[in-house]
């Protein structure tokens, strides 16, 4: 392989600081047709997050908040690492710590209110996502979790179940065997020498329809 094919590779996968001469070049991948600036611990991060690798991203996070305790965007992320692996109590912690540094983060409140919404806190999930909504207006990702807010924790509609006062009754009820009482269209019948029945129509060959009140 030659030099510049080797050289080449190496900076389209973005994961060496280069070659050769080409040490200064800063490593960089997209995402989503965004770039991503490795360098930047942060973005380091928050590439780490996307890509589903949740512990180093919290360690590169980690690192970060301690170097800048008052990084509202590193404190978020953080917090999103702590939500993906269900640490919530530490997620609520970075969360509220990020809001704490800037009560307009519009990041923090949309990801805080889809955390409590998939917790079932439908509650702490419609004020932080209307919060969001307020701080970044006609948001995409924010107008579908309130679309999703709006729909959760509501019952499913049942089928309309009559009551047992409307139920229609049964159309016949055995009263022995081959012997059938029906329930509507009613009619007298005679079913034996001497015995008559009171029914409705004739379903079986057992149950005589010779005439009525015979």
């Amino acid at each position: 392989m030659s030099w510049r094919r080797l050289c080449v590779g190496t900076v389209a996968l973005a994961l060496l600081g280069g070659c050769g001469g080409l040490g200064d070049i800063r490593p960089v991948i997209s995402m989503g047709g965004e770039s991503i600036d490795l360098a930047d611990p942060i973005e380091a991060g928050r590439a780490q997050l996307a890509t589903g690798q949740y512990g180093l991203a919290i360690d590169s996070l980690t690192r970060v908040v301690q170097a800048e305790p008052r990084n509202a965007r590193a404190l978020s992320l953080l917090a999103l690492g702590y939500d993906r692996i269900h640490r919530f109590d530490l997620a609520d912690r970075y969360y509220a710590a990020a809001l704490e540094v800037d009560p307009q983060h519009a990041m923090t409140l949309n990801n805080w209110g889809y955390s409590r919404l998939l917790r079932r806190d439908y509650a702490e999930a419609d004020r932080l996502l209307r919060r969001a909504d307020q701080a970044r207006r006609n948001d995409p990702v924010i107008e579908a979790n309130l679309r999703l807010r709006a729909n959760a924790g509501k019952e499913p509609t049942a089928p309309t179940v009559p009551s047992v006062a409307a139920t229609a009754a049964p159309d016949f009820v055995a009263v022995a065997d081959h012997v059938f009482l029906m329930k509507r269209r009613a009619k007298v019948v005679r079913i034996a020498p001497g015995t008559q029945l009171l029914v409705t129509r004739p379903v079986l060959a057992s149950v005589s329809d010779e005439g009525e009140n015979s």
